[in-house]
């Protein structure tokens, strides 16, 4: 039915972002190393633990600065230009290219700066897209099947990609080139299944 689309979406891209998360810790931490290594440090353990820390600072100030202005400027034209499909098409698009790069062994600022975009717009135009989908629905839809979809199957995507990460470091010991290749296939997938959800839902196309 149209609700396990929208299950398997949140959980495809909660996938693909809590992945991300770990490949860009990787890539603070080897760049961390290359820091270290160009200014011979002597204390490197300190010098990571100092490099990580403000260099995650600075992130996420900019993934919150990035939020605020996709949503006051630009969520809402998408959605009136392109409708729902435009909305939830948004970030599996921005995931692929941050993703994709990152296979072709993208440079570590230009990784950052995607993966800025790919979570600014998470918090941004795809909440906007989730909120969008259930305009149309009944009332024991949005109250009891958007609870446990949230609730749920949010916790499901992390899940996965807690093993996933497990996989690839323990048993078959992926690169970051390697893991962002698979992390590109869900990516496909999510886009695929945004397409899904958009042909079946029209309350948007209704309410512009």
């Amino acid at each position: 039915s149209h609700l396990r689309w929208v299950a398997l979406l949140v959980v495809l891209l909660n996938l693909v972002n809590t992945t991300g998360e770990y490949l860009l810790s990787r890539a603070f931490l080897d760049e961390a190393a290359r820091a270290a290594a160009l200014a011979s440090v002597t204390d490197v353990p300190a010098f990571t633990r100092d490099f990580v820390r403000s260099s995650y600072g600075q992130f996420y100030f900019v993934v919150n600065a990035a939020s605020v202005l996709l949503q006051a400027f630009i969520a809402s034209r998408v959605a009136a230009r392109f409708g729902l499909r435009g909305v939830l098409l948004a970030l599996p698009v921005v995931a692929l290219g941050a993703y994709g790069a990152l296979a072709t062994g993208v440079s570590f600022l230009a990784f950052r700066a995607l993966k800025v975009a790919e979570n600014a717009t998470d918090y941004s135009l795809q909440n906007t897209g989730k909120a969008l989908i259930w305009l149309g629905a009944s009332r024991d839809e949005k109250y009891k099947a958007k609870q446990v979809i949230d609730a749920y199957f949010m916790r499901f995507g992390d899940v996965l990609s807690a093993l996933l990460v497990f996989a690839a470091t323990h048993l078959i010991e992926l690169t970051p080139r390697a893991f962002a290749l698979v992390n590109v296939v869900f990516t496909v997938l999510a886009l695929a299944v945004s397409l899904r959800i958009s042909r079946a839902s029209a309350p948007l196309q209704a309410t512009t």
